[in-house]
C-alpha cells in the first residue's frame, strides 16, 4: 500500500486517499470540494456532461387530412 500526503494537513494517510479532478490528493477529511478549495469547475463539467447526453426533442410534422 502507498502512503501519499494529504495536501492541506501535511501528514501521511495510509489508509485511503482521494485524488480529485483538481489533481489534488487529499485525505478523507477533505475530500469534498468545498473543504479543500477546490480549483475544478464542476458547474461547468455538469452543464457540458448534460449537453452531450440530452437529446434534443423536436414534433413530428402532422399530416392534414
Amino acid at each position: 500500500m502507498k502512503c501519499v500526503k494529504c495536501l492541506l494537513l501535511g501528514k501521511r494517510s495510509p489508509i485511503v486517499t482521494f485524488q480529485c479532478k483538481c489533481e489534488l490528493n487529499v485525505c478523507i477529511n477533505h475530500r469534498h470540494p468545498d473543504t479543500h478549495e477546490c480549483t475544478f469547475d464542476w458547474k461547468a463539467n455538469g452543464r457540458e456532461k448534460l449537453q452531450n447526453e440530452l437529446k434534443s426533442v423536436k414534433p413530428q410534422k402532422v399530416l392534414k387530412i
